[in-house]
């Protein structure tokens, strides 16, 4: 054959190489790339769920969202530790839980309608609610105030959800109940800047109170001798000032008007 006379005259013949042997991957490097790629992957995850939990739980929205909730739902007391004014006595009467007493006092359908991030690094957020058959509007400033857990952004509220309402009643009237909260009258308007305890007894006090966005009932305390008809105050963001005063008309009872004559 070919093959053979051209071996026998000596023409070398090249074998095929042997195929490469594939050396198998150290048992100990294998060990060392799986605890690397477990890191890596933790990481990604932990990195991902931070960023949702930063965004939802601790962002300003929810914080927002805690405070109009507990209005709402008349955790007054609760809503004052969020967003302390910084009041007391009788100025911090009606922020109390007894002050949401009574059917359809308190706001609902509350919501955030809008969110801006300020220059100094506050955000500014726009929210609103239904008061009776109303809807009202108004902001919330929020700002950056330290950590929690020290990796969480914590936020104070600026600009607690609180107005002014007025309340005229004669001094003579002592007392009055505003959603079940006694006020004294003597030391509300003298805490409001009206201080007329040197007055006669048939002067007017003016009550600047301080309150939640609801709905307030103005009644005479107990009396033998006076007695008054309720007085209903519908207090709001926005509202004017004149719907947020009312004028507790105090007369003399019969028994008072008897004992005169005697």
């Amino acid at each position: 054959t070919t093959s053979q006379s051209a071996m026998n005259a000596g023409t070398p013949v090249t074998m095929p190489a042997p195929p490469a042997m594939t050396q198998p991957a150290d048992p100990a490097q294998r060990r060392r790339v799986i605890p690397i790629t477990a890191i890596v992957g933790a990481c990604i995850l932990l990195g991902i769920v931070y960023g949702v939990v930063n965004s939802t739980v601790f962002s300003a929205k929810s914080v927002a969202n805690s405070y109009l909730s507990s209005i709402a739902a008349g955790r007054f007391s609760e809503a004052t530790n969020l967003a302390d004014p910084h009041l007391n006595g009788n100025k911090a009467a009606l922020l109390t839980d007894k002050a949401a007493g009574g059917a359809n006092t308190t706001i609902y359908n509350q919501r955030i309608t809008s969110s801006a991030r300020q220059p100094d690094g506050s955000t500014q957020l726009g929210i609103s609610y239904m008061l009776g058959t109303r809807t009202y509007t108004s902001t919330l400033t929020m700002t950056p105030s330290g950590s929690k857990f020290l990796l969480f952004r914590n936020w104070h509220i600026n600009t607690p959800l609180l107005t002014t309402m007025s309340l005229q009643v004669p001094q003579a009237a002592g007392t009055v109940n505003i959603n079940g909260v006694p006020v004294s009258v003597k030391e509300a308007a003298s805490h409001s800047g009206n201080d007329n305890s040197s007055s006669t007894d048939e002067s007017d006090a003016t009550l600047e109170l301080n309150a939640y966005p609801g709905v307030y009932t103005a009644k005479l305390a107990q009396s033998d001798y006076l007695t008054a008809s309720p007085v209903v105050i519908t207090n709001a963001n926005g509202i004017s000032s004149e719907s947020a005063s009312q004028s507790l008309d105090v007369r003399p009872t019969h028994n008072l008007t008897t004992a005169l004559q005697d």
